[in-house]
């Protein structure tokens, strides 16, 4: 399937794995996708990066989320079909009620520094000091997923999404690219509420602070996850699931 024909597509017909445990994989896209049926939203994995920046400016203006990541932003690095997917969530009525975001690198850079740098200002050679705690925070290498700017319209948060919608985007980040890791970055008030492990990330790393940044102070935590982990959350997810499913039987 080429990244021109995976607009609109919906979600479980949108990934296509070549390696790795594929049925474990269809059977997490199966679950996910009827989870968010029976919560009235339809998944669909798009292209269309101006559609996303239109949604966030608005619920932004509202109050309802963050300013978009540096890393989708277009005005501030490339972003195109061939590095860059979001995930959109339709409730009956057509309106965009949940999103999620992902975005390509290649980084091979050793330096915790370098990355998070790289996804704070994407395309500064000068910014203001980023504060890191180096016995914490580590890098990654290989093809990496950049997951984040995740959303849910206020009427459909405590919903359970919040513990479906990152695990999808992993999962669509390695079927369509194999990535060696999915990488986040979580505000530490969330992280305390313990948003970053209802994602399914074990590996929370805090202790980064980037003063004077454009879209606020940030206090935040990188959230890593390889290729191994990912496939042992979803079988799990899915394991959880089907025991709830014999319980209410």
């Amino acid at each position: 399937m080429s990244y021109g024909d995976l607009q609109g597509v919906r979600l479980p017909d949108a990934v296509t794995v070549q390696d790795g445990p594929i049925e474990d994989i269809a059977r997490f896209l199966l679950t996910a996708d009827q989870i968010a049926r029976d919560r009235g939203i339809r998944l669909r994995v798009r292209r269309d990066i101006d559609e996303l920046v239109a949604l966030n400016r608005r619920e932004a203006a509202a109050g309802n989320w963050y300013p978009l990541f540096p890393v989708f932003d277009p005005a501030q690095n490339e972003v195109d079909e061939t590095n860059f997917y979001w995930i959109s969530g339709t409730a009956e009525n057509g309106e965009t009620v949940v999103a999620q975001a992902g975005r390509l690198f290649d980084w091979h850079d050793p330096d915790p520094t370098a990355l998070i740098a790289r996804l704070l200002y994407p395309n500064a050679r000068r910014h203001p000091p980023i504060l890191l705690d180096r016995s914490s925070v580590k890098s990654v290498s290989g093809r990496v997923c950049f997951s984040g700017s995740t959303w849910f319209h206020p009427n459909y948060r405590r919903l359970g999404l919040s513990r479906i919608l990152p695990r999808v985007s992993r999962v669509f980040a390695f079927g369509q690219w194999s990535t060696d890791w999915t990488i986040s970055v979580v505000r530490r008030e969330h992280v305390e509420l313990n948003i970053a492990s209802a994602y399914g990330y074990s590996d929370i790393q805090l202790g980064i602070l980037a003063p004077g940044h454009p879209i606020g102070d940030l206090d935040i935590a990188l959230v890593r996850m390889p290729r191994s982990e990912l496939f042992s959350d979803i079988e799990r997810f899915v394991a959880e699931r089907l025991a709830v499913r014999r319980q209410v039987a």
